[in-house]
């Protein structure tokens, strides 16, 4: 997987509105990070990593692809169709918690958006759990363990080579040891929950 910084995106450009015309331009031109995205995670504390895949996509101005084949039956010239706009998936979250010292890895599903993501809160050794389904405030006085890519300092772009698949992230924290579980643990619960 190539992953770049999202401070190497042009002035005028965000990461949550790429053209996919635009993604090899700044793959090709972005310093490539040397680590992946397990060592990303595994290593700092606010991170997190969206995947940029032309498969996970959107058109600006809310259309979308029946509407866009609307307009090309009407004979709408290039200029005119809305843009296709690459959709970032959060993979995977690294991120502190506000009323502790512990610290969660979070992956996740980017193909499965109703899966809840695993958890792996520090003192757990190598094993992911699923976290439950229930929703999680953004209040950090209410103590809510609910990783928020927007409030990770550094945000990473990653996009996956031909031989690699959507489930990269867990394909690479396997080979460093890591488990799986899919058992559900309620967010109050991961943190005690030993190997």
């Amino acid at each position: 997987m190539e992953i770049i910084k999202t401070t190497s995106l042009p002035d005028n450009m965000y990461y949550g509105n790429i053209p996919v015309e635009e993604m090899d331009k700044i793959f090709s031109n972005a310093d490539k990070l040397e680590k992946n995205i397990s060592e990303i995670l595994i290593s700092e504390s606010e991170a997190v990593v969206h995947l940029l895949d032309p498969q996970f996509c959107r058109y600006n101005g809310g259309h979308t692809e029946k509407s866009v084949q609307r307009l090309k039956d009407l004979g709408a010239e290039p200029e005119e169709l809305p843009r296709v706009l690459l959709n970032p998936r959060v993979m995977g979250i690294s991120q502190r918690n506000y009323d502790s010292a512990k610290k969660i890895i979070e992956a996740r599903d980017v193909e499965n958006l109703d899966r809840p993501p695993y958890w792996l809160v520090n003192g757990n050794g190598k094993t992911f759990y699923l976290r439950d389904n229930k929703p999680a405030g953004r209040s950090i006085k209410a103590g809510e363990w609910l990783p928020n890519p927007i409030a990770c300092r550094n945000k990473y772009l990653g996009r996956l080579e031909k031989e690699e698949g959507f489930r990269e992230i867990f394909f690479q924290f396997k080979e460093k040891g890591y488990i799986f579980e899919d058992e559900v643990l309620d967010r109050a619960e991961l943190p005690n929950k030993s190997n």
